[in-house]
């Protein structure tokens, strides 16, 4: 072999290497049969050991950060729900990506991405926005998966997950419904284990005391109120 041909082949796994190493690849892989049903009319009625709702039971959620963001979720079942939505959150210092889609509403899963600092934007800086292009398809009947430009600079992660949901009647998103998060410890709703330790998923603790109310993921609020304004705007921008 050559000196030449050593050294260009030295050049392309070197090239390779960076190539690979620029990219950054996570999966989270989440345990089905967890599934929470809430009763919000009598919010003791819980259960988490669901394993009659695979449209809403996640297997995992990955992302790929290079050139573009790619996000993907996965549940056990199928996404064929009118009564659900999905949603995949990628979070950075200052910017968030938002994969979601609603089945009874959208046509076309859809992704919002936005600077953090967009609610502080004047409604003309708002209106002159033009979201970043992506590319989004269902496959296998069960994965939702989106590849996004980057709004920003930085495109490093500081956290990202999951959720699906699916509710009983139609309005009734926040009354009676079954949700699950990916992973676990960004639930709104505490975990298992929080509320009845090694007890059985009924309406009591695992000593036969009433559980208390759940609390939130600190910070989740204020980002889902972002979120939900960027949506509306990037529907609205949709359907002109």
């Amino acid at each position: 072999m050559s000196m030449r041909i050593r050294k260009s082949r030295i050049l392309v796994i070197t090239t390779m290497m960076l190539v690979v190493t620029s990219i950054a690849v996570n999966a989270e892989s989440d345990g089905t049969g967890d599934v929470l049903y809430y009763d919000g009319p009598d919010w003791h009625d819980w259960d988490w050991d669901v394993t009659n709702k695979p449209n809403v039971d996640i297997v995992d959620i990955s992302f790929i950060a290079g050139d573009r963001l790619t996000l993907s979720l996965t549940v056990s079942g199928s996404i064929n729900s009118a009564h659900s939505f999905y949603h995949v959150w990628y979070n950075t210092s200052d910017a968030y990506y938002h994969l979601f889609y609603l089945p009874g509403i959208q046509d076309e899963v859809m992704v919002a991405a936005f600077p953090l600092n967009f609610d502080e934007w004047t409604i003309e800086e708002l209106q002159n926005y033009t979201p970043p292009t992506w590319e989004a398809s269902i496959t296998n009947g069960n994965t939702i998966t989106a590849t996004v430009d980057w709004v920003t600079e930085d495109h490093a992660m500081v956290n990202y997950f999951g959720w699906a949901q699916e509710w009983a009647e139609e309005g009734d998103q926040w009354l009676e419904f079954w949700i699950d998060y990916a992973p676990d410890s960004y639930s709104s709703y505490g975990s298992y284990e929080d509320y009845y330790g090694t007890g059985n998923g009924d309406t009591n603790g695992p000593n036969g005391d009433d559980v208390t109310q759940p609390g939130g993921t600190p910070g989740f609020e204020a980002v889902a109120v972002l979120a939900a304004l960027g949506v509306a705007l990037i529907l609205l921008k949709r359907r002109k």
